[in-house]
Order: C-alpha cells, then sequence, then structure tokens
C-alpha cells in the first residue's frame, strides 16, 4: 500500500505477487484476506497499464469476495467498483454482461423474420452479440464460459452459413485463443488451422 501510495506500482505489484502464497497458505486458498490481496495486485497492475493481468485478477478478486460474502456485501461491491473505475481509466471498461445476455435472448427470440434481409441483419447481431460475450468472458479468466458462447455462436454460424464464412473464422480463433489460455496447446492449434483454412477460402490469400 504504501509503494501505490508512493507511486510506485512496480514494487508494489511485486510485493503483492509475494504476499499471495503466504495469504493462501496462512488463511486458505479461498479467504477475504486472500480475495485482497488479490484486488490490490489488480490496482498495481492497472497502475502499470497492464489492462489484461488487471482485469483477470480484480474478476478473481470479485468472484470470490461474492463466493465468500455473497454479491450484495459492501466489499463484494467495492471490489467491482473499483475495477470499474480502473477499467474505464484505462480506457478498457467492462460491458454488462446481463444486458447483452438479455439482447441475446430477445434477438434470438425475433427469429425469423418475415423480410429475409431483416432475418440476415438479426442473424448478424446475433453473432456480433455472441462474439462480444465470449470476449468479455475470455477477459475476465472465465474461459469455458467464453468456450461455451463461441461454439454456441458457430452452430448457429454454420446452420446460417452452411458454405462457410469469416464469421466462422472468427469464433474459431477465440477458441483458439481460449484453449492456448489453458495450454491445450494441440486443440488450440487445431481451431487455428480451422480458421486459417476458412479465412483464406472466404477472404483470399
Amino acid at each position: 500500500m504504501i509503494f501505490r501510495r508512493r507511486g510506485q506500482p512496480k514494487e508494489a505489484a511485486k510485493l503483492y505477487r509475494e504476499a499471495l502464497p503466504v495469504a493462501k497458505h496462512d488463511f486458505g486458498k479461498e479467504s477475504y484476506e486472500v480475495a485482497v490481496c488479490l484486488e490490490k495486485l489488480a490496482t498495481a497492475l492497472g497502475q502499470m497499464s497492464k489492462v489484461e493481468e488487471a482485469r483477470e485478477n480484480y474478476n478473481k478478486a470479485y468472484k470470490m469476495m461474492c463466493r465468500l460474502l455473497g454479491e450484495s456485501h459492501p466489499e463484494a461491491r467495492r471490489v467491482k467498483s473499483n475495477m470499474n473505475t480502473v477499467m474505464a481509466s484505462l480506457g478498457a471498461e467492462t460491458i454488462n454482461l446481463e444486458e447483452h445476455e438479455r439482447r441475446l435472448a430477445d434477438l434470438k427470440a425475433s427469429l425469423p423474420a418475415s423480410d429475409p434481409d431483416e432475418s440476415a441483419a438479426r442473424q448478424k447481431s446475433i453473432f456480433v452479440c455472441l462474439q462480444t460475450i465470449a470476449k468479455e468472458y475470455r477477459d475476465r479468466g472465465m474461459l469455458e464460459e467464453s468456450k461455451a458462447k463461441a461454439e454456441e455462436g458457430l452452430e448457429l454460424v454454420r446452420r446460417w452459413h452452411p458454405e462457410k464464412h469469416a464469421d466462422e473464422a472468427i469464433l474459431l480463433s477465440l477458441l483458439a485463443d481460449c484453449h492456448g489460455k489453458t495450454g491445450e496447446w494441440e486443440e488450440a492449434l487445431k481451431f487455428t488451422k480451422k480458421a486459417c483454412r476458412i479465412y483464406k477460402k472466404t477472404m483470399g490469400p
């Protein structure tokens, strides 16, 4: 905390990284103290403009606070508020997933439209919505949720565009990224190769 107040986020981040295993050992992996440590680390990383690492640690801290204290607890709300403030200051404001999920459900319910052009427009909106949700889950470190949304999108895109489409390649690339983040390199490579083949077919060399 002293390092952060003195404008030395690099030293603060180093301190919190070292404190994290100690907190896990002394208080348990799932504890208030670990959640606070994760939050402080995230804040220091944010001050270093390490957006993805900051977001990942904020989300870990927030989810742990929610599990321990409940989503409506002041401490959980405080962590979420800090996360949103720091992410916004870095130009990486988090999206409202619940809002996007509701919009997705509404769009799905609106199909099929009587006009073919309108149906195509709504299909594209569904794709964009699924892609946005999957990316947000990925950025929050919620990789299984991200994979599920990307796979849902793939199923729909393949149904709408059986002849192959660039949207399929976009979702395959997203799946490759998620598998890579979990160390599933063979799966990541498989999805990357599929995406490249579709990109080449639909967009040229």
